[in-house]
């Protein structure tokens, strides 16, 4: 077999090995409301194919979410947050920047934690606050 083929099927092997080991994954995703002015806030999630729908935190009440993202991190899980007549979105999951920029909110457990302030997201962990998204 000519060397070029043998190193693409190795290529394609490690691929499928990659996409396999990232679609055995269950995330879960965990949203704290953590506003500076303690009022009520409303989140509703949704990704290309899944609706969360909306539900209402008192403040320090959570939501969460489990899901099992899709081969080539190619998942995204966005939520609307809606407080004092303001609202803004945010992607708590993108499989993209967590498994190939190593950046967001995953941490080792397969858990993203958020805390969910006035001027945006924050990771619970790493405590990285983000912006809302435009």
């Amino acid at each position: 077999m000519n060397p070029c083929a043998i190193r693409l099927a190795w290529l394609l092997f490690a691929t499928l090995v990659l996409a396999a080991s990232i679609e055995a994954v269950l995330v879960k995703v965990i949203l704290y409301n953590d506003l500076e002015d303690k009022k009520e806030l409303t989140i509703h999630c949704k990704s290309k194919d899944d609706d969360l729908g909306v539900h209402v935190l008192s403040y320090r009440e959570s939501y969460g979410f489990r899901f099992q993202p899709n081969y080539f991190a190619r998942t995204l899980f966005f939520c609307r947050v809606t407080s004092n007549g303001k609202s803004h979105w945010f992607d708590v999951f993108d499989g993209e920047r967590e498994w190939t920029w190593g950046e967001g909110c995953l941490e080792t457990d397969d858990k993203c934690v958020w805390n969910v302030r006035q001027n945006g997201p924050c990771t619970g962990t790493f405590n990285h606050c983000y912006g809302w998204n435009k």
